[in-house]
Parts: structure tokens; C-alpha cells; sequence
């Protein structure tokens, strides 16, 4: 799995998939979200800020804070 080193930086949502199931940040990463989490995904929308935290989670490391609702994170990995 790739590292991913833009840990703690404030992005903004590009675009998110249809399904809600892949999210692309600013800086170009693209995020697989977490089955579990894509009914959260579904309610965001491109320009919303979002950062970007480590999680213990083996099989999605990472999780994407909407610092617009401030309640809505979501698991992540990169895809």
C-alpha cells in the first residue's frame, strides 16, 4: 500500500463518484471509501474541505474528516 504524505492538510473535494464509493481530492489522490461509510459520501459535494487522517485500520488506513459538517469521516484507502 502506497503512503500517502499529505497527512493533516486541508483539501477540497474535486469529485466523488456516482456510487459514492470513490472520492478525488485536490492534490489529484483518488480514495476508495469504505462500504460501510459511503452513505456519507453520498451527501458530499465537490468544494467541501476535507483532511485527511491516519486510521488503525488495516484494510482502510486512512479517513477522510469533512471539516464542513465537522461529524462526517470516513474510512478510507487509496485507490
Amino acid at each position: 500500500m502506497k503512503p500517502y504524505n499529505r497527512v493533516g492538510e486541508q483539501l477540497s473535494v474535486m469529485r466523488i463518484s456516482k456510487n459514492g464509493q470513490t472520492v478525488t481530492l485536490s492534490d489529484g489522490s483518488r480514495w476508495r471509501i469504505s462500504v460501510e461509510d459511503v452513505t456519507k459520501t453520498l451527501c458530499w459535494y465537490a468544494t467541501q474541505c476535507v483532511v485527511v487522517e491516519n486510521c488503525d485500520d488495516v484494510v482502510y488506513p486512512y479517513e477522510l474528516r469533512n471539516l464542513d459538517t465537522l461529524a462526517d469521516a470516513a474510512k478510507a484507502s487509496l485507490a
